[in-house]
């Protein structure tokens, strides 16, 4: 969808977000979050933004090579 403030010169694209907790099942995982119907069905993005100690160390590795 587009979204156009007073204050922006050209419209943005926004996508509505949704939050959720991973709720593990055996060796994976499912995000346990309330959706609203008109959005069942369609392409969804999950964003993690809580510290991720792999990554991280992942990250920081390949920066000092």
């Amino acid at each position: 969808m587009k979204i156009r403030k007073k204050s922006w010169r050209k419209p943005r694209k926004m996508y509505p977000t949704f939050s959720g907790v991973i709720k593990a099942i055996g060796n994976s995982g499912t995000l346990d979050v309330s959706i609203p119907n008109e959005y069942i069905g369609k392409l969804a993005f999950l964003t993690v933004i809580d510290d991720d100690e792999e990554i991280e160390e992942l990250f920081s590795s390949a920066q000092k090579a």
